[in-house]
């Protein structure tokens, strides 16, 4: 945090300004995303979100000229505009839609299975964000207060849940999300994650320069498939793992893949 001292009159008021997604709290991140879309958009309406960010009441944003609120757009809050968002906590960790609260995947991605992972980056890599958000955001079992285990036959009806939610709150779910998996997953998995390279598992491409995963049409289920290759029996196992163990495996296969390759090189 970054400490604002603004004056009006004989009067400072000091704020504690966020300095990067990470320090976002929940409501600044639904309205970072607000902000970021509003860029080249309606200056009113930047600003004024702008001001909700800073944190500054409304008295305390109406005596700041036109012009010096423009600066202070750009000097605190260019981290919105020009970073990726990554951070490591579930910023948001529930969710009310209509009656129901559902609640959402562990901080670090720690409590997602790779099957849920599958469903969930390959919708999220279609585009179809709202049923990214059934799988990942789901009602607490009755009996044990606990979330319910992800299952693909409940999916149908937890997405009736999520057609309530409305459009901001849909992409800030999908925003926080990405940031988490990009701290969980992209930074600690540089091999299955390049930044320009074309990645290889096992013979075939599983990722594309600026992929967020190996196929649009089929996501993750064809390096699924290629992990399992004749392990089939133990399909439900892999299923039921933690997706950060399953890409971190898929990870250094890659790795020791590639040392393998330049290690004949030299022969």
């Amino acid at each position: 945090m970054v400490e604002l001292n603004i004056i009006t009159g004989k009067r400072v008021r000091r704020l504690q300004v966020p300095e990067s997604w990470e320090e976002l709290n929940s409501a600044q991140l639904k309205l970072a995303c607000d902000y970021r879309a509003l860029q080249g958009g309606d200056p009113e309406k930047m600003l004024s979100v702008a001001r909700l960010i800073i944190g500054a009441d409304r008295r305390t944003w109406r005596s700041i000229p036109p012009a010096q609120k423009c600066l202070m757009c750009e000097e605190f809050l260019a981290f919105v505009v020009n970073q990726t968002p990554a951070f490591r906590d579930n910023k948001i960790p529930t969710v009310r839609a209509g009656l129901r609260r559902l609640h959402g995947f562990g901080d670090m991605l720690c409590d997602v299975t790779w099957e849920e992972f599958i469903y969930a980056d390959t919708f999220v890599l279609r585009g179809m964000y709202r049923e990214a958000i059934a799988v990942l955001y789901r009602p607490a079992a009755l009996m044990t207060g606990r979330k319910a285990a992800f299952s693909d036959k409940l999916l149908e009806r937890n997405s009736e849940r999520i057609e309530r939610l409305s459009e901001t709150t849909v992409a800030a779910l999908v925003a926080n999300y990405m940031a988490v998996r990009k701290r969980a997953l992209e930074e600690k998995n540089r091999h299955l994650f390049p930044p320009t390279e074309e990645t290889y598992f096992d013979g075939e491409l599983v990722m594309t320069e600026g992929a967020q995963a190996p196929n649009q049409a089929t996501g993750w289920a064809d390096t699924h498939h290629i992990l399992m290759g004749d392990q089939a029996y133990e399909e439900r196992k892999f299923l039921d793992s933690k997706a950060t163990t399953i890409v971190a495996w898929i990870n250094r296969r890659i790795k020791e893949s590639r040392d393998r390759d330049r290690e004949r090189r030299k022969k």
